[in-house]
């Protein structure tokens, strides 16, 4: 991957990244929160304005001059995880989650934390095998699937 690196997205990238975001929630997240909740979440703008509500903090990853992936973190948390489909199981989540954690660590945060969907069983073995540890469960205020919390602990501190 020595073609790839990651950098802030630019404006003129949106309408990428949210067309990857929507093919990714669309293939990725039936299975566990259903097709109607999919299609809600879709086609109701919802997953476009979590995306365009933290642009600002949005970065890419971009490999042999295609955008391939993005990461959003905020504060002490990863918000966002995004690889287009084709780009899964190369490494570049692996990527894109590292370089968040050395920027959250690198703002003096001794512990970072994620949420993911409960039935997300790829993504919750996928943060799992990076170090990140369950700390508790908790259901979404609009009923959605529960979510699975995770903290990472920074490099020599102890919980």
């Amino acid at each position: 991957m020595s073609d790839s690196f990651i950098r802030p997205a630019t404006t003129d990238e949106l309408p990428t990244l949210l067309t990857v975001l929507r093919r990714v929630i669309d293939r990725c997240y039936r299975p566990f929160l259903g097709d109607a909740a999919v299609e809600e979440y879709i086609g109701s703008g919802e997953a476009d304005r979590e995306l365009e509500q933290h642009f600002g903090d949005c970065m890419v990853l971009e490999h042999n001059n295609r955008v391939e992936g993005f990461i959003v973190f905020l504060d002490d948390r990863v918000h966002l995880l995004v690889v287009d489909l084709e780009r899964h199981r190369t490494g570049m989540g692996s990527q894109l989650l590292n370089y968040a954690e050395r920027m959250l660590f690198a703002r003096g945060n001794a512990v970072i934390r994620l949420e993911t969907f409960t039935g997300n069983q790829r993504a919750v073995k996928f943060f799992a095998r990076r170090g990140w540890v369950e700390t508790g469960r908790r259901k979404d205020e609009r009923g959605q699937p529960e979510r699975i919390q995770m903290e990472k602990r920074a490099p020599g501190t102890q919980a």
